[in-house]
């Protein structure tokens, strides 16, 4: 599994390093196609997910957790999603990807070691979003 800062992400972060912007509005995002994000992703790569119980999340700016030594990354709290479908309507996760609000960018996107397929109700799917910069 590996996390990927796009292009507009990288961007981003350094905006955020000179204080260039404020209110990022961070928003956690499933999707389901079979897609391996790359520097170069855009939001319109990615499909998100429609399953029964799912929706994004919104991550607070104040609920990150910062490293203080290397590797530098910041990291927040798992985030877990219930289906609440039936296996008629199953559906297949392959990973998530985080937009910054105000200007609908990807800032990020991992796809998992394993697609993720959510076929029995009550069943679960729980990530902890990082952000590493390298």
């Amino acid at each position: 599994m590996s996390v990927i800062l796009t292009a507009l992400g990288k961007q981003q972060v350094l905006s955020l390093l000179v204080n260039k912007t404020t209110g990022y509005g961070l928003t956690l995002h499933l999707f389901k196609n079979d897609y391996t994000p790359v520097e170069s992703s855009v939001t319109a790569d990615f499909t998100e997910a429609t399953f029964s119980g799912y929706a994004s999340k919104t991550l607070t700016n104040s609920s990150w957790t910062i490293t203080s030594s290397s590797p530098y990354y910041a990291y927040y709290a798992n985030q877990t999603w219930t289906f609440t479908g039936n296996p008629v309507t199953y559906q297949t996760v392959y990973g998530y990807y985080i937009k910054q609000g105000t200007t609908n960018y990807t800032i990020v996107a991992e796809r998992f070691t394993t697609a993720i397929s959510l076929y029995y109700y009550n069943e679960t799917l729980t990530i902890g979003p990082k952000i590493y910069i390298k």
